[in-house]
């Protein structure tokens, strides 16, 4: 099972214990990922973390290629406190070649007695969808995420978009991936579906205590319809 990073890994050691599930289900390992971008002050202010970490069987500290000075802080907290559990650097998204395979169950069976940690986690997270109808300012978009409404913590944000003055690529497509994580956007290119679907052009911001109204004002503001084409205005709260 792959979860979010706002998933509590107690629940999935639940789950083995399921009435349901008894002896269908084995629990082999618990695989953390860690983003070495992330800011690393959480390990000591993020209960949810420090659960993650404790609960895992091997945890992996992700994207070493992009700060390896970042990986090897992140390396040097988490072994302080956790020094029994297995640990590695993924780059580019791969694991070393002689690590465990987690999709494989080659992970060590976690702990028994573990006692679930009470704490705040992320439970209070929401997430805000807002749809376009027309192209977006490529600049309106990074400037968004380089410095966000106040208010509240942004977690993650996701969507797909046409770009204003952007032309289509040689495969025929016009549309964008992008998505905002650790402080980071990155675009990328999104083929049209092969069956012909028209994809919806969408922004999902995922946060806790985000400002809802602030967020959807920002996010319509990026849009540059054509010229001779009236923009969409909601009314409503």
């Amino acid at each position: 099972m792959e979860t979010t990073g706002l998933a509590d890994p107690t629940e999935l050691l639940d789950l083995e214990q399921d009435p349901g599930l008894q002896g269908r289900l084995r629990l082999v390992g618990c695989l953390t990922v860690v983003s070495c971008l992330s800011p690393l002050n959480h390990i000591q202010s993020r209960e949810l973390l420090r659960r993650q970490l404790a609960l895992a069987s091997m945890i992996c500290i992700s994207k070493a290629d992009l700060d390896p000075s970042l990986a090897v802080a992140w390396e040097s907290e988490i072994r302080q406190a956790f020094p029994h559990i297995t640990l590695v650097h993924s780059r580019l998204g791969e694991l070393p070649a002689e690590a465990a395979d987690p999709w494989r169950g080659d992970l060590q069976s976690l702990p028994e007695g573990w006692v679930p940690n009470e704490g705040p986690s992320f439970a209070g997270a929401r997430s805000l969808t807002l749809h376009w109808d027309h192209p977006i300012d490529p600049s309106a978009l990074e400037s968004l995420f380089q410095r966000p409404p106040l208010g509240g913590e942004l977690l993650r944000a996701k969507g797909i978009c046409t770009f204003d003055g952007w032309p289509a690529r040689h495969d025929g497509s016009d549309l964008w991936a992008f998505q905002v994580a650790d402080g980071r956007l990155e675009v990328a290119p999104l083929p049209k579906p092969a069956t012909g679907v028209v994809v919806a052009q969408l922004a999902v911001v995922i946060g806790i205590g985000l400002d809802a109204k602030a967020w959807q004002k920002a996010l319509r503001e990026m849009e540059r319809a054509p010229s001779g084409v009236r923009k969409k205005v909601v009314l409503g709260p």
